[in-house]
């Protein structure tokens, strides 16, 4: 499983928050964060934390819902990672499709090759 980006983890955070109805503060988001191992607790990135929520969030502070921007973009990278998902069963489907056509067409030469053996030899 990959390591997902904060940036990312964080919105997935708030819009469940705010479909519960919860509003979320800094401290949440950071605690979050910390727990899903994203983050230090001692590390510089924390101070990303409050920026995020900035930019995240809207409503009074220090606690508020998920902002609209925010939604849309993370509604536009789940739609892009579906769409990456669909790409890469439609490559191997692809594949397969080619194999199966270049097997097919080897297989009809030979029966063709078979058939004018079969003709020449038994005449």
């Amino acid at each position: 499983m990959e390591k997902k980006d904060i940036v990312i983890a964080s919105m997935e955070f708030a819009r469940k928050s705010s479909l519960l109805g919860d509003r979320i503060g800094y401290e949440d988001l950071m605690r979050y964060l910390i727990d899903k191992k994203l983050i230090e607790k001692n590390s510089p990135s924390i101070e990303l934390v409050g920026t995020l929520h900035s930019q995240i969030c809207i409503g009074s502070a220090p606690k508020s819902f998920i902002s609209l921007d925010a939604y849309l973009g993370l509604l536009d990278y789940e739609d892009l990672q579906l769409a990456r998902q669909d790409s890469h069963e439609a490559r191997k489907e692809a594949k397969k499709a080619f194999y199966i056509s270049a097997a097919s067409l080897i297989l009809a030469t030979l029966m063709s090759v078979a058939q004018i053996v079969v003709q020449i030899c038994f005449r």
